[in-house]
This record gives structure tokens, sequence and C-alpha cells, in this order.
């Protein structure tokens, strides 16, 4: 790949300065490209919306990937499930579903600047829109394979391409907290 763009964070900074106004409704996590420091520049960060985001704030936040793509009669779905390990039992403490339209240039494009980062930053939002805390990882989510799976999309391309369709027979085929603990088979990748 090259070498990567430093996005390390350089300084401290008190997070609850940011609001972000006009977020959707609910909770889960977006990929956005935002500047978090003007000498860094531009870069792709998740922004966690929880509507107790003082829970997840209790220990750090080991976030865990893993990602999908499946065919549907009405096009291809790329889903990213996002999840936080109990800190003390086997269940997980937070589950998170993102689901993105592969076929849109927008996907690939956020996809692309995401594997070229040296590092992701997570923004801890409450409903509110008020940025609790940042987590800073080393980019070790590979995203580079869901990346790879956004690009297969366009091979999957049957029926009508209606997204909003696509996304409802996805989620009548896949129980999200049981497929994160079953192993990963054709057409999904863990990233952790």
């Amino acid at each position: 790949m090259g070498t990567k763009f430093n996005n390390q964070l350089t300084r401290r900074r008190n997070w609850s300065e940011i609001v972000f106004a006009g977020l959707p409704p609910g909770f889960g996590m977006l990929l956005e490209e935002i500047e978090l420091e003007p000498q860094i520049g531009p870069e792709v960060v998740g922004f966690l919306i929880d509507s107790n985001p003082e829970e997840l704030r209790k220990g750090s936040l080991n976030l865990r990937l893993k990602a999908g793509l499946i065919a549907t009669g009405d096009g291809p779905v790329l889903f990213l499930i996002w999840w936080v390990p109990s800190f003390e039992g086997s269940q997980p403490l937070a589950i998170y579903e993102q689901i993105m339209n592969p076929l849109e240039p927008r996907t690939s494009e956020l996809l692309r600047r995401l594997v070229a980062q040296t590092h992701f930053h997570v923004l801890l939002l409450g409903s509110d829109g008020v940025v609790r805390t940042a987590y800073e990882y080393r980019n070790t989510f590979a995203f580079e394979n869901v990346l790879s799976l956004a690009d297969q999309a366009k091979s999957l391309l049957t029926g009508t391409g209606d997204f909003l369709q696509a996304t409802r027979s996805y989620q009548a085929q896949i129980d999200v907290p049981q497929w994160i603990s079953e192993p990963s088979s054709a057409g999904t990748v863990d990233c952790w």
C-alpha cells in the first residue's frame, strides 16, 4: 500500500466542546470525514452514537468489527457490525449495526481513505450530539478487507438496485447477535 497517512493526534483536548447537529435518530456507528486537528487535516472517523454513552466510558473501549457483504434480490448490502465485549460476561456490552451501500461511490471513497490512515478515531456521542470522549486506535481493523468486499459488490448487482428494499431483505436474513459469535464464512471478514 505504501506510506500511510499519519493521523495520530498530537494534543489532548476537551471533546465536550464539540456538538454535532443533524445526526440520524437512534444509535449506531457512522463513518464520516472530518478534521479533528488542523495540522492533520481531514480524516475518516467513526461517530459512535449511544443513548447511554456513560456506560461505555467505564473502561477502555475494546471495539471490535466484523463485516460482510450479502447479495439480495434487490442488490448487494455491505454491513459492518461493531461490538464491544462485556467487561464481565460472555454477552457483548454493545452491538452497533452499520449498513452501507457498496455501490455508492462515497462508500468506497471513505473506505479507501480509512485504509490509508495510521489511526482510526472514534468519537463517542450521546443522542444529543455532544462528544463525550474520543478513542484513538492503531489502524489494525483490516479495513482493506472491508474495501475488498465493497469492490466485490459490483459483481453482485442483481434485481432492482433498490437499496432500501435490499436493506430490508438483509435485515430479514441476519440475526446480528448470533452472527458475531459465529466464525467468519464466505462473504464475511473478522476485522479486529
